[in-house]
């Protein structure tokens, strides 16, 4: 999404924006993590992905168990790392925030629309597959509007009106 900014964005104050935005919501899903520890349906009910077929991420699943159970066993030893966390999802709280910005940015139409039906696919995806609760979705809401408006207030940005506005009292497309 980084790409996003920098490359699709029209000024590059709008490029700094989103990147600012991105950043922010990467610093605060994290803070959600360390204040509100939680691990996705995966990991309390493996039953009921069971049936799931294995994929890339039903290894990564396993995977990052793994890795838990070695860190909760000794966690100073080297490498150990516990990467197992889910409120709130960060995959839709940097979906949404990029989202949002390419309105506030005017990005192309096809864009916006793309980033909205990832946006979909990814909270549905993340809840089939056991990543997050739905709860874990909604709360990245708040997230990424607090990570846009952060954002805005440190980089200046403000959005450019697209066309002329109308005065108060005319008729649009009648001629005077």
């Amino acid at each position: 999404m980084l790409a996003v900014a920098l490359v699709f964005s029209p000024d590059l104050r709008g490029g700094l924006f989103l990147a600012t935005a991105l950043s922010i919501n990467w610093i605060m899903g994290l803070a959600t993590y360390i204040a509100l520890p939680a691990r996705g349906p995966i990991y309390f009910e493996p039953a009921d992905f069971a049936e799931l077929p294995a994929t890339h991420a039903s290894y990564l699943q396993g995977v990052l168990l793994d890795q838990r159970r070695e860190f909760l066993a000794d966690p100073s030893a080297p490498g150990a790392a516990q990467n197992i966390a889910a409120f709130a999802s960060l995959h839709c709280s940097m979906l949404l925030t990029a989202a949002i910005a390419a309105h506030l940015l005017g990005l192309g139409r096809r864009l916006r629309i793309g980033l909205w039906v990832l946006l979909a696919v990814s909270a549905i995806a993340t809840v089939h597959l056991g990543w997050h609760y739905v709860v874990d979705d909604i709360a990245s809401v708040p997230v990424a509007l607090a990570a846009l408006g952060i954002a805005r207030l440190l980089t200046g940005f403000r959005r450019r009106p697209t066309e002329e506005p109308v005065p108060r009292g005319s008729r649009v497309g009648c001629a005077t």
